[in-house]
């Protein structure tokens, strides 16, 4: 499923590393899910699994998918544009984000130059493929509404944060329920989780000092979050506290 800012194209190499970086394979906690990429290409690595999102749709979706749920393989126009202005719910967020340009909240109906391809079904493949892995884990997978401020994890256990990105725009929404983003507070908390001895891992181009990159792939990024603005190359980066957790 299309998301803004999402790891789809790199959810097998950040999964690769982060295993390869760290031995902990009890508690996988991922308290800003997002599009689900990394979190499903690792609960299956994980005893138990943990993910979360401030968006409240997204986690009803998820929650939905676990208890068999399988969302629709067309999402008409207009009730694409009826569902953004209902209440939260599981179908609104596989509009939302999956049936919406660049997979942007609403940004946009989904739609090519030819009117030929189809988003609600490209996204509903790609979370009937995620409702195959959650039915196949060590244990059901726990999804909590909120923001990544109010988990607490345990020691040793695995956190991927993936955050908006400083300097990028497009994720704050009054109609998603997102905020604005506070990058200081943020690596505040990672940094204290960190240093207590959860093994923190972060992807973003850049990091303040005391985190070390473990991992990095250079990608197209769209300028300005709109069709046909052009792209830049970014380089992604995973980064660990210090010098990692092995």
């Amino acid at each position: 499923m299309m998301y803004l800012g999402g790891k789809s194209r790199l959810a097998k190499r950040i999964g690769a590393a982060i295993l390869e970086n760290t031995d902990q394979r009890g508690q996988y906690i991922e308290p800003m899910i997002g599009g689900g990429s990394v979190f499903f290409e690792l609960a299956p690595h994980f005893q138990k699994s943990f993910g979360g999102d401030i968006q409240e749709d997204l986690i009803l979706m998820y929650r939905a998918l676990a208890d068999g749920w399988v969302p629709p393989d067309t999402v008409t126009e207009d009730e694409w544009r009826e569902l953004r202005d209902s209440e939260p719910s599981a179908l609104r967020a596989f509009a939302g984000f999956g049936c919406s340009f660049g997979g942007k909240f609403f940004g946009g109906y989904g739609r090519d130059r030819n009117g030929r391809r189809n988003f609600a079904a490209e996204a509903r493949q790609t979370l009937v493929t995620h409702q195959r892995v959650m039915s196949n884990l060590p244990s059901a997978p726990l999804f909590a509404h909120g923001g990544y401020y109010w988990w607490s994890p345990p020691q040793e256990s695995v956190v991927y944060l993936d955050p908006p990105y400083a300097g990028t725009t497009g994720y704050t929404s009054e109609r998603a329920g997102v905020p604005e983003f506070d990058h200081d507070e943020f690596w505040a908390t990672a940094t204290r989780w960190a240093q207590s001895g959860v093994h923190v891992f972060v992807s973003e181009f850049n990091a303040p000092e005391g985190w070390t990159p473990i991992w990095e792939r250079e990608r197209s990024v769209g300028v300005g979050g709109f069709q046909n603005a052009g792209y830049t190359k970014k380089t992604d980066k995973l980064f660990v506290y210090g010098k990692g957790y092995k």
